[in-house]
């Protein structure tokens, strides 16, 4: 997954977006590093939500404490049942507030930053990387 991200040619770095789908399902940690590393990686978190299920707070707690915020994308797996768009709604929010809330009691981020990462992670980024802004 690297060779891709990376996309140096002839020792030129290219920026291409990369957005790994489906969070590099199963090499979550993997792919939230290099979206740490690599400035034109971000992180998607779809397959997770709703799919897989077992441990989803854990994982966005690896997620978060990986990637800068501003490269979090939310999304689902959703797909032509309108009770997994609900389904993946509801949890994405839920633990994706829990792991906000850690960070919060922890010290590491003001309620204030919480939620406006939160609202980064939900809509905003995902408006800005697809060029959706006004």
């Amino acid at each position: 997954m690297e060779e891709v991200v990376r996309f140096d040619r002839d020792n030129m770095m290219r920026m291409p977006k990369i957005i790994p789908l489906h969070a590099g399902y199963p090499s979550v940690g993997k792919a939230a590093w290099l979206s740490h590393f690599y400035p034109n990686c971000y992180f998607e978190l779809s397959i997770m939500t709703p799919h897989v299920h077992q441990n989803l707070y854990q994982r966005y707690m690896q997620v978060v404490e990986v990637v800068p915020l501003s490269k979090i994308l939310f999304a689902s797996d959703a797909y032509h049942i309108p009770e997994l768009y609900w389904l993946a709604g509801r949890w994405g929010k839920r633990y994706l507030a829990k792991a906000l809330t850690d960070y919060v009691i922890g010290g590491s981020l003001s309620v204030e930053e919480a939620i406006e990462a939160a609202r980064m992670i939900l809509y905003k980024n995902n408006r800005k990387v697809y060029g959706l802004e006004n």
